[in-house]
């Protein structure tokens, strides 16, 4: 009887305190949902539609949200292979959106990555990726410095390029180093 009553007494308190999550009335975050149906820390994850050169993202925290077809990725870095297993693209930022259906990607906060085997590397603060165009661009207003490893240097604002073909241009250079072999 002396144990009897102390559970009787802890399962009447579970039943009373307990707590749930209201499904009805979720609190929305800044993405318009509440929660995202996969969360996962310290994970890999592939941007890819059946090619043969997926991109391999790392990142710290990856949020999947499957109603609005939307990746967001925190504090990571990437890597491409080609079929040969050779690295044709690498790179890191700090926050990162991928929309699952076309697979376009929207980086920011210090993004720079290198294509090979060029070692041409683009760096700025946003960065936005068509996948279907092979097409990067930055926004507007903000600095990008595309470089080489002969030492060429170009920063300009209004950038966008191919970097299939490697293709680039400015709508307004601001400085620019080029070596004439």
């Amino acid at each position: 009887m002396k144990f009897f009553m102390p559970f009787l007494i802890l399962m009447t308190s579970f039943l009373f305190f307990s707590c749930a999550i209201d499904e009805e009335s979720p609190i929305e975050n800044s993405r318009g949902i509440a929660y995202p149906d996969i969360h996962l820390e310290n994970a890999t994850y592939k941007v890819s539609r059946g090619d043969n050169s997926p991109i391999f993202v790392q990142g710290e925290i990856i949020e999947i949200y499957k109603e609005i077809n939307k990746t967001y990725i925190h504090n990571a870095s990437f890597v491409q292979y080609n079929r040969n297993k050779e690295i044709i693209l690498e790179g890191t930022f700090g926050e990162g959106e991928i929309n699952t259906q076309t697979n376009d990607l929207e980086l920011q906060n210090s993004v720079s990555f290198t294509i090979y085997p060029d070692e041409l590397t683009i760096e700025g603060m946003s960065i936005t990726y068509n996948s279907d165009l092979f097409v990067v661009k930055g926004k507007e207003n903000e600095v990008i410095t595309l470089s080489n490893k002969k030492g060429d240097i170009l920063k300009g604002k209004g950038f966008q390029g191919n970097i299939e073909k490697k293709i680039f241009e400015f709508s307004e250079l601001e400085e620019g180093v080029l070596n004439y072999d």
